[in-house]
């Protein structure tokens, strides 16, 4: 009955270990994306939309490689059958699903890309041309970095990634903080801080219009945040994909909780 108990046990081990590794983390850079319904479909359009426009960079990847040095027409056969069955192996990778624990909201995970190059050039080409590329998936944003969600990891994890948005050259910025499921992270205590982290690296101006050329994203997601630096914050209409290709966004669903990024009305700091 002892030993019993303990496979019992294992296995149920194993499985709870089997499911956090899908939740949604610290240290991980992706997409968090939202809908107002049907997750799952909102989750394959995300990753089919990602696949989509990151092949061309494997595609250039593919020639190089296969323009070397083919001695013969079997060769060349031989090695383009090799890459096809490895990108086929690959793709499934490149873009990983995880839980936020958040109704209409989920998490796509990267490793091989920068998200925020990858959506800037989604939206580049969905504002040129004007053709709508998903139905379920409403807004995605790219995630630089998770972190935990308290004061002093989100704090940290911004003084790692503003050094590479902000310079001593001047420019305005924003700061977009959102939450889910969790009002114990100091909402003005966050906003005042991260403007501080800004102004210690120039004379950044706050604009609070919605021109800002740089937006601070701040997404409270649980235990979890997801942060990142993003441009035209305001010209791609917050990253909701329906209004950049001109569609008016359906919402069948109210969700205070998924509602648009809240700029801040007021940030102070010190010189």
């Amino acid at each position: 009955m002892a030993e019993q108990n303990k496979s019992k046990s294992s296995y149920f081990g194993k499985k709870n270990y089997s499911k956090d590794r899908f939740k949604l983390q610290p240290n991980m850079k992706g997409f968090l994306c939202t809908c107002n319904f049907n997750e799952k479909d909102c989750q394959k359009e995300a990753i089919n939309l990602l696949r989509e426009y990151s092949e061309e960079k494997e595609i250039v990847k593919e020639e190089e490689v296969t323009v070397e040095n083919e001695v013969d027409i079997m060769d060349s056969i031989e090695k383009e059958l090799g890459l096809m069955t490895k990108k086929d192996n690959t793709d499934w990778n490149k873009f990983r699903p995880f839980s936020t624990g958040v109704t209409n909201c989920i998490f796509i995970g990267t490793t091989n890309y920068d998200p925020c190059i990858l959506m800037y050039k989604i939206l580049e080409d969905i504002e040129k041309n004007k053709i709508q590329k998903t139905k379920f998936l409403l807004r995605m944003l790219p995630i630089t970095m998770t972190c935990k969600a308290n004061i002093t990891s989100i704090i940290t994890t911004c003084s790692e990634i503003f050094p590479k948005y902000f310079t001593k050259e001047p420019t305005t910025f924003a700061i977009a903080f959102n939450h889910r499921y969790n009002n114990s992270v100091p909402r003005n205590q966050i906003i005042e801080a991260l403007a501080n982290k800004v102004a210690e690296i120039g004379e950044h101006k706050v604009d609070l219009s919605g021109g800002a050329k740089m937006t601070i994203i701040v997404e409270v997601v649980k235990t979890i945040c997801c942060l990142s630096v993003v441009k035209d914050y305001g010209r791609f209409y917050k990253f909701n994909l329906l209004s950049v290709c001109g569609q008016p966004e359906k919402r069948s669903v109210k969700d205070e909780n998924d509602s648009a990024d809240i700029q801040p009305k007021v940030i102070k700091y010190n010189n």
